[in-house]
């Protein structure tokens, strides 16, 4: 698979301003992605795959695979809270729309997201990272359901 992806520049940004970074993902990767549109992308600066907050608190980046968008991430360079996203993810899966994935726990990185549940395909990932003193929101469509079965490495097939 063919993949085009951006090399993220990580800008200087004020703890209190990476504050805003699940809003933003949240209102310009998560819904329109959810919906099967494009991300948000007013108000910011840049082109192709990489965009900037005027305040240079956070990045957008968007994932291509021949020319469709597959991912759309906001990062920081500063940590984030993650309130925001652990409140959407409670609601997400006690409205059954969204379920956990597993969580990773490495040093000096936690990710924890969930995978949509039987209302849209294909199938989406909502993830939040915390590394090395960057956060990362980023929603993925996976796919998985047009590959085959010994593609997602089930030797049922």
């Amino acid at each position: 698979m063919i993949r085009t992806t951006c090399l993220l520049t990580f800008l200087m940004a004020s703890p209190l301003a990476a504050a805003d970074a699940w809003t933003a993902f949240h209102d310009r990767c998560l819904i329109p992605m959810s919906n099967i549109t494009p991300p948000v992308l007013d108000g910011l600066e840049g082109a192709g795959s990489r965009w900037t907050d005027p305040s240079g608190a956070w990045d957008l980046t968007l994932t291509l695979d021949r020319d469709e968008l597959i991912q759309c991430s906001v990062t920081t360079s500063a940590p984030a809270p993650l309130d925001g996203f652990w409140t959407w993810a409670s609601d997400a899966e006690a409205e059954m729309t969204f379920q956990a994935l597993p969580r990773t726990e490495l040093p000096d990185t936690a990710v924890a997201g969930l995978e949509s549940h039987e209302w849209r395909e294909p199938r989406l990932h909502v993830l939040a990272e915390q590394k090395k003193g960057l956060t990362r929101f980023t929603a993925e469509d996976t796919a998985l359901e047009a590959r085959s079965p010994m593609t997602r490495g089930n030797s049922d097939a």
